[in-house]
């Protein structure tokens, strides 16, 4: 994410981050583990200059997601500080479509990094992971989470996301935390800003 997220809308429909329709997840390298793995966790928060994994269910097919934020820096491209770092690996955002070699990049599924010796260029946002481990000890694969599946998905995948958003009646700032009354400034109420 090239810049602090304050507010994600699906379809102009405000959604917070921990959105209890769990219809898109949004992931962070948190740690490496005490065998070495790769550990993600659910983002609790989307900061400025950090690489995040964004999955989501086949309700979103066709949906625009769009992040916004006021008045932040944006992090600029080619000074890799799109970065987190464990002993072992760096894992890599970037806002250009660098060519890269002797890494680890998203397989096409998107379920797993792969571990890459040949020159290939990445699409633009599209993270990866490189390594100080030797090639004895690499693994040749890092695995990503599995995605859950929504309860308000159908089997067939149709699904209308607007209106299972219209039964939720709660109130949010602008950093998509609930809350349980209205706070001066601006609050989302079922949906809507409201200024108070």
């Amino acid at each position: 994410m090239p810049f602090e997220v304050d507010s994600i809308f699906v379809d102009d429909a405000f959604v917070s981050l921990d959105d209890s329709l769990k219809h898109f997840w949004i992931y962070e390298f948190t740690a490496e583990g005490d065998n070495g793995e790769v550990i993600f966790a659910p983002a609790k928060v989307l900061r400025g200059g950090t690489p995040y994994i964004i999955a989501a269910d086949s309700t979103m097919a066709g949906r625009s997601v769009i992040f916004r934020s006021l008045d932040v820096p944006f992090f600029k491209t080619g000074s890799d500080k799109m970065v987190v770092t464990s002993p072992s690996y760096l894992f890599h955002g970037n806002t250009f479509a660098p060519r890269l070699k002797d890494c680890y990049i998203l397989n096409e599924e998107g379920t797993a990094f792969e571990y890459i010796t040949i020159a290939r260029t990445l699409p633009a946002q599209a993270p990866y992971f490189t390594t100080n481990l030797l090639e004895e000890l690499r693994p040749a694969s890092i695995v990503l989470p599995e995605i859950p599946v929504s309860k308000e998905e159908d089997p067939d995948g149709i699904n209308d996301l607007k209106a299972s958003q219209a039964t939720d009646k709660g109130i949010y700032n602008l950093a998509g935390q609930r809350l349980s009354r209205m706070q001066k400034g601006i609050n989302i109420v079922n949906g809507k800003k409201i200024l108070k």
